[in-house]
């Protein structure tokens, strides 16, 4: 017979045992659904796209049947047609705007780069010299392995145009499920089909407590996910106008393009604001006529735009929906990504962390009926 502290070294172990089993399990999981997704890659992304689209199309469909008083087909029709005067527009326009502001960019390297060293020959010499020891490392490496690797020049060559050639043979799949898209979106915005419903009448069969249960994870899904992908792209969008017409004004250069940038890239939050500060505070530091003023104001306006985004913007658009905090939006981004790893577990990322949401307070639920039956 084991002894008392025997019995507790056993229960530990056991413990320990089942979540090593189990973390196991989840981690085979991961990778499982990650081959799933990386096969059928370019049949999924294109509906995964659609139905995110579908969240935020759908107030515009059912506005512009209601004023023009359509049917959902006609106004899905008129959106789609408005879209594309849209894009020509933008095309026609904004494109050679934005070629011509990558232009100059690219025509300010040079004299960026000579005002970065001249400030750490002023400010840091010994930082400058370490950096320049690093290139001058990096371009030897370089060179001692291309004279190394001469010998194998054609095959590297024949890989090289192998890996070409994949390469663009993905891009034309890519670019061909994308072109799929509006048609899955279209059928789904045209679409009266209840799932809730649906999911109601056909589920008669199981218990009620347990279809009421997976009733309200669909629903509280559904709404997680609208309140995400409507209220966040416009935050978003808003937060990029305010902040482009916000250093367009303070004189930061290219501060328009920069600023709109960082204002869509807070689709997930706080990424554009981090993004965009790495870039753009350099940029007025270091731009002709810049210095720490500069980039003070340019911060200043990050401050204020984020200020307004945090204490109007999201309460106003946002509501009472409870929705996915900031930081659960980062890491899932990241941790979907990995896990699924590939760009179609990031585009799942977060309908994944909502499912995840809507599911974990019925599980507490269930817990605390469990551990106060138990008691």
């Amino acid at each position: 017979m084991l002894s008392v502290f025997q019995k507790k070294i056993a229960g530990w172990a056991l413990t320990a045992l089942a979540l090593f089993v189990l973390g196991a399990f989840v981690v085979l999981v991961f990778r499982l659904l990650g081959m799933f997704l990386n096969a059928f890659y370019y049949v999924l992304m294109p509906v995964a796209v659609a139905v995110i689209l579908s969240y935020i199309a759908e107030p515009a469909v059912l506005f512009i049947a209601k004023r023009l008083k359509l049917g959902k087909a006609a106004a899905c029709a008129v959106l789609f047609i408005a879209l594309a005067a849209a894009g020509v527009v933008l095309v026609a326009f904004g494109i050679p705007y934005l070629i011509a502001q990558v232009s100059q960019m690219y025509d300010n390297l040079p004299e960026f780069s000579q005002r970065v060293s001249e400030f750490l020959s002023e400010h840091a010499p010994t930082a400058k010299t370490a950096i320049a020891e690093k290139i001058a490392r990096l371009r030897e490496s370089l060179m001692s392995a291309e004279i190394a690797g001469g010998e194998k020049a054609l095959d590297k060559i024949v890989s090289t145009a192998k890996i070409a050639s994949g390469e663009i043979f993905a891009g034309c799949s890519f670019v061909a499920a994308l072109a799929v898209a509006p048609i899955y979106l279209y059928y789904i915005l045209i679409s009266d089909f209840d799932f809730v419903q649906w999911l109601r009448a056909k589920t008669q069969f199981m218990p009620e407590h347990a279809r009421e249960n997976m009733l309200f994870f669909i629903k509280r899904f559904s709404e997680i996910m609208e309140s995400f992908f409507r209220g966040q792209l416009l935050i978003a969008s808003i937060m990029g106008a305010l902040l482009g017409v916000g250093l367009k004004i303070a004189g930061v250069k290219f501060g328009l393009i920069l600023g709109l940038a960082a204002g869509f890239l807070n689709i997930i939050p706080y990424f554009g604001t981090i993004i965009g500060l790495s870039v753009i505070l350099p940029v007025a530091f270091f731009q002709n006529g810049g210095g720490a003023v500069l980039a003070a104001v340019a911060l200043a306006v990050f401050a204020a735009v984020q200020a307004f985004e945090g204490y109007y913007l999201t309460p106003k658009i946002m509501g009472d929906k409870t929705g996915l905090h900031p930081t659960v939006i980062i890491f899932s981004v990241f941790f979907w990504g990995t896990a699924l790893d590939g760009i179609l577990g990031m585009i799942l990322a977060i309908p994944f962390s909502a499912l995840v949401v809507a599911v974990y307070p019925k599980i507490q639920e269930a817990l605390a009926r469990h551990l106060s039956a138990k008691r």
